[in-house]
C-alpha cells in the first residue's frame, strides 16, 4: 500500500516504493500522482486511487480478487526487470543508451 500525500517530495519517493513491491511480484495500491502516472499503468502494474472512496473500492477489489493481485504483481515485476534493473551487460547498454543516447563501446571502457 502506498497512500502518499499529494506533495512533490512524496511523488519523488513513490516509484522506489512501487519498485520494491514489484521486485517481489506484489501488487501495489497507490495514491495517484503525476510522477507514477508517467511510468505506470493503472490496472496493469499498479492500482491508483485519487480519493477515499476510490481507495475503499480498490482495496476491496484487490482483497477479493487473487487473480487480479497476482496479475498486477506479475506485470509490476516484469516492468521492474525491463526498465529499472541492470541485470547483464546487454541490459546495461540498453539502459545507458536510453538515458544518454548511446550505449555503444561501454564494455571496452570499463
Amino acid at each position: 500500500l502506498m497512500p502518499l500525500e499529494d506533495h512533490f517530495f512524496q511523488w519523488c519517493k513513490s516509484e522506489n516504493k512501487w519498485m520494491e513491491a514489484g521486485l517481489a511480484g506484489v501488487a501495489t495500491a497507490a495514491s495517484y500522482n503525476p510522477e507514477l502516472a508517467g511510468v505506470l499503468r493503472d490496472g496493469y502494474d499498479v492500482v491508483f486511487s485519487r480519493d477515499k472512496a476510490q481507495w475503499q473500492e480498490n482495496l476491496h477489489r484487490l482483497a477479493a480478487d487473487q487473480t487480479l493481485r497476482q496479475t498486477i504483481g506479475r506485470h509490476a515485476r516484469e516492468a521492474v526487470y525491463q526498465t529499472h534493473l541492470v541485470t547483464c551487460e546487454e541490459n546495461f547498454r540498453q539502459v545507458v543508451s536510453r538515458m544518454c543516447g548511446t550505449g555503444e563501446g561501454l564494455a571496452e571502457k570499463r
